[in-house]
């Protein structure tokens, strides 16, 4: 009663400041889902107009305090169903309104009575007020803010079906905070099975101009990232716990994401930590629980993105420019091998400008001797050679020197899938084509170095570059 008689009274000034109307609704829906869920009912915030701008101007703490009446209002009248909140651009009388409305599936209201809803200690009936309690006020200080500034409140309703209760105030459009380069350019998969979830995550990412990708089933992510040993993403965001089929593919996710050129990061969505598997703590880099506000959605994205920019800082980036800056391969000890003394040369000359230590074989058994006296983190061997081919080769130092703990990659003239599989049958690890593009070589190196378990050590600032090497994770 104090507070709507110091509204009416104008004694309470209203504090105008930049807000998200999207994370203020998100942040009532957080607020106020336990609630709906002790009920029985589902409340969400499933519309927001495209043209509703990412912040306005406003008294964010008044807006939330109406916002929250009218859930508040539609949760006691509803006693199945749901409560849906939804953001949209109106036009006004002589500027654009920003409305907020607040749709039940509840008893409804007789039209007779809708007229003086907003008014003081005003319930739809006397029976109302004893089954349900409440002053009826409520309303009536939603109806006075949104007055004080400059807006309106409305509502349409039939009995039996549910309700519509709106308020609209003037959308003063505000300038938007600028994100951080790292956030606003990130790349996010999302991956749930289910609609209501997935509308919502991918509404929420575009509107913070990140690239995104939905994928129903985790192996499309896998098969993805297998196919391009490139998830293309930054953030996957996993809707948990997962189905049956996806928690089969979980361990070959995982592998995938390591075998990645920069491992992205992984952020899980459960409906309680109680969830939570041994699995699911180790693949996770950031948990988050629902009901989620799009603000905290937001923030761990921007933190698992400055994971991911650790991580590309150790990784080759073929197209960055300040990646000759450094040597990649610095600390490796790298055996290669190739019947053509060119292609020796060429290969060799790139490793050891990347500051790795080189073997030199021009045979498959010089290979496999070399390999009985010393110790290397990985082997480049050329498929088609005299005598012993790379195929047999690579068998025998899994079978005969029991070397399983070292990555093979293949070198060929050859590119086509049975020259892959061939390759992989015989125990190699991957695939490069010639003529040998130096990114790629360095890159996949240091993939399947890391993926044995080895660290491969931070790039190392040329001589000549006068740099400071990039920091580890």
């Amino acid at each position: 009663i104090l507070d709507l008689a110091k509204i009416e009274s104008g004694e309470d000034e209203l504090d105008f400041a930049p807000f998200s109307p999207l994370q203020l609704a998100n942040d009532v829906q957080l607020m106020l889902g336990p609630q709906a869920e002790t009920r029985g009912l589902a409340l969400v915030v499933d519309a927001v107009g495209s043209d509703v701008p990412a912040v306005v101007e406003g008294d964010e703490g008044r807006i939330r305090q109406m916002l929250v009446n009218l859930v508040n209002n539609a949760l006691k009248f509803t006693h199945k169903g749901q409560v849906r909140i939804a953001l949209s651009r109106v036009d006004g009388p002589d500027l654009p309104m920003l409305r907020m409305s607040v749709s039940d599936t509840g008893i409804g209201i007789d039209a007779t009575r809708q007229a003086t809803l907003f008014a003081p200690f005003v319930q739809a009936d006397a029976s109302t007020t004893r089954a349900y309690g409440g002053t009826g006020l409520g309303l009536a200080i939603v109806r006075e803010l949104a007055t004080r500034m400059g807006g309106s409140v409305g509502l349409e309703s039939t009995p039996g079906v549910g309700s519509r209760f709106w308020l609209d105030i003037p959308l003063l459009e505000a300038r938007q905070p600028e994100t951080a380069a790292s956030a606003k350019d990130c790349r996010v998969a999302i991956v749930t099975r289910n609609d209501t979830v997935r509308a919502h995550l991918t509404g929420l990412a575009e509107r913070a101009g990140w690239a995104v990708k939905s994928r129903l089933r985790l192996a499309d992510l896998v098969i993805e990232a297998d196919g391009a040993r490139d998830c293309s993403v930054d953030d996957i965001l996993l809707d948990w716990p997962l189905e049956p089929e996806d928690q089969a593919t979980l361990d070959a996710f995982v592998d995938a994401c390591g075998r990645c050129v920069v491992r992205p990061s992984i952020v899980l969505l459960v409906s309680s930590l109680d969830a939570l598997t041994p699995a699911a703590r180790r693949v996770a880099d950031r948990v988050l629980v629902h009901p989620v506000s799009a603000a905290a959605i937001v923030d761990a994205v921007g933190d698992t993105v400055t994971l991911v920019t650790k991580r590309r800082l150790r990784q080759l980036t073929p197209d960055a420019p300040e990646a000759e800056r450094y040597q990649w391969l610095a600390g490796l000890r790298i055996l290669v091998t190739d019947d053509n003394r060119f292609n020796l040369d060429v290969c060799g000359r790139i490793l050891e400008l990347e500051g790795a230590e080189v073997i030199i074989c021009t045979s498959a058994q010089e290979a496999l001797d070399a390999l009985e006296t010393q110790t290397v983190d990985a082997i480049l061997m050329d498929v088609h050679m005299p005598v012993m081919d790379g195929r047999e080769a690579a068998a025998r130092i899994r079978r005969d020197l029991q070397l399983t703990d070292v990555p093979t990659i293949a070198l060929t003239a050859g590119a086509t899938t049975d020259d892959r599989e061939a390759a992989m049958m015989a125990g190699m690890d991957d695939f490069l084509t010639k003529p040998i593009d130096p990114a790629n070589l360095i890159r996949t190196i240091r993939i399947v170095v890391e993926s044995y378990g080895r660290r491969v050590l931070d790039p190392r600032p040329r001589r000549d570059a006068g740099v400071t090497a990039p920091a580890g994770e």
